[in-house]
């Protein structure tokens, strides 16, 4: 009942468009019907659109989460190089410290162990900041470009 209501005022729209251009008796209806269909077609292409921005989202949202899950592995690994080689160091130390025969040798061996101690903390934090920013570059990259694709397209 509603739609055949709907339908009068478009019906009469067509007959005023095709009373409105005197000696053209089917083009009015024509550029009615043009000027009704010209602003349904984005309209139709709209879900389209939306359900393929949704695809892309979804493949760069899961695309940067496959990299990133990776990515903490790889950190996850350096770590335990850290600890491993702190372990390492930290077992060795005891043995040299026994072999000192007096104080002088025994601050030697304190300082040189301190000193490999600082220098693999520095390799490591380095290490694993490298490993940080790639991940998150690279988890990152396929967001950006689907925003960068969605903002060319608006």
């Amino acid at each position: 009942m509603a739609n055949q209501q709907d339908q009068k005022p478009q019906e009469a729209h067509v007959q005023q468009a095709s009373k409105a251009e005197p000696g053209s008796s089917g083009n009015g209806a024509r550029v009615a019907k043009e000027a009704v269909d010209r602003p349904a077609a984005p309209a139709e292409r709209a879900p389209d659109a939306v359900a393929e921005n949704a695809r892309e989202a979804t493949t760069a949202l899961t695309t940067s989460y496959g990299v990133f899950a990776e990515g903490i592995q790889e950190l996850q690994q350096g770590y335990w190089q850290i600890f491993q080689q702190s372990l390492d160091l930290a077992t060795s130390a005891p043995a040299e410290l026994m072999r000192c025969r007096n104080l002088m040798e025994v601050a030697e061996i304190q300082r040189g162990l301190l000193h490999r101690y600082l220098d693999r903390v520095a390799d490591a934090s380095r290490t694993l900041m490298d490993v940080s920013g790639r991940v998150i570059d690279t988890a990152t990259r396929p967001l950006r470009e689907h925003i960068g694709n969605t903002a060319h397209r608006a």
